[in-house]
Order: structure tokens, then sequence, then C-alpha cells
């Protein structure tokens, strides 16, 4: 990749880009933006805070390239399913997700802190910018094909299906930690994946015919 500003290059580590990604996602994660300083930031990566300005411009860039890099596994996921519109794709799209998540735990918690923000605050303008370069999970499209090939359980709503399928896929990377600590549970990555797997049945048994009967309908 390009450096932003190729002029005057600082000295400092040759890895500096990347600890500096790390030491942004880190702290952006855990603490509003506004409270996070580009001081902070180059303190937390140990490198030199010139070197900011040299890889990504501005705090604003560099908070946008973050958001890329945490969130390009997962699109890159999601986006698989875009054109799939069978129950078992479904399923894929689910697991996928799923995995790619619990090796991306940064991914939720950013999204979900900067849903909150005013449009015009910059940080949530590049969260548009990394959605609009990077495309839509389009859930809805896909929904409406599957009903398009009666696959629904007859009185399923497919909205309330739809927003179903959009909770499993997105509420058990937000729960609170007090929450799993009264309920008694431990979330770790093989537990996630077992969760994908039921959670994949649960839609399957629950809002969609069975194969013999979705061939009868067609």
């Amino acid at each position: 990749m390009s450096p932003k500003n190729p002029v005057g290059r600082p000295k400092g580590d040759s890895k500096a880009r990347e600890k500096l990604l790390e030491a942004a996602t880190q702290l952006f994660a855990k603490l509003d933006y506004d409270k996070v300083s580009i001081r902070m930031i180059a303190n937390k990566a140990a490198v030199d805070a010139a070197l900011i300005r040299y890889y990504f411009g501005s705090k604003a860039q560099l908070f946008g390239e973050m958001l890329k890099n945490v969130s390009n596994p997962v699109f890159n996921a999601l986006q698989q399913g875009k054109q799939n519109t069978d129950i078992s794709d479904l399923g894929k799209v689910m697991r996928g997700y799923y995995t790619t998540m619990v090796e991306n735990p940064y991914f939720p918690k950013l999204i979900y802190k900067l849903s909150g923000l005013p449009r015009e605050h910059e940080s949530a303008q590049q969260l548009e910018l990394m959605i609009s370069n990077m495309g839509r999970f389009k859930s809805k499209a896909l929904f409406e094909q599957l009903v398009n090939k009666k696959a629904l359980i007859e009185g399923i709503d497919p909205e309330m299906a739809q927003i179903s399928f959009l909770s499993l896929m997105v509420f058990p990377f937000l729960m609170p930690e007090r929450l799993l600590e009264a309920n008694q549970i431990e979330l770790s990555k093989q537990k996630f994946l077992k969760l994908a797997d039921h959670n994949v049945q649960l839609l399957e048994r629950g809002l969609f015919k069975s194969k013999e009967q979705r061939n009868a309908a067609q």
C-alpha cells in the first residue's frame, strides 16, 4: 500500500503500521472515539506519533483503515451468501460467519459503538464509507427469494423470519459479560461454533419446510 505522505518518511519500526492498527483497534474498542488521541495510539504501539500521519494521514483515516482491517474478513464471509438462495446456503453463511467472528472479536464491539453515533460524526462517516465500499449483506433480498421458492413454513411472516435470522447472527457476539455471568454461561471458540450448528437447526426446523415439502411445492 502506498503511504499517505511519501515525503520525509520518519525513522521507525518497519512493522509500525501493523502495530498502529492493532493499538488503534484495542483502544477504539474500549474507549469512545473522541477519547482516543493520536498520542495514545502511538504510545500503545510504542512508535513515533509522526508515523500515524505518514501511514494514514489523520486519526479519522487511521480509524477507517482500522475498520477495514477488522471487518474485511467478516464482510467477505457474508458476501459469499449474497447469491445463495437455498436453505442449506443459509446454514453455510451462518457457519462461515460464526467461524470468522470468533477470530475477529473486536468487530461487533466497534460496530455496536458506532451505530449510535450521529451520522455527521467523523467516525460514523468512516463506518458509512466502509459499508458503501464493501457492500451490504442483503438478507431481505435473500429471504424474498426464499419466499418465492415457497421455502418458509405456512404462516411464517417473512420479515419476522429475516429478523430472527439476523438476531441469531448478531446477538451472541454482543451479549454483555454480566448477562453471561448471571446465567453461568462461558462462551469459548468451540462453543460459538457449536452454537452456529445449533442455530442452523433452529432455522431449518422452525422456519423452513423440509426438503421433501420444498420439492413438492416446486
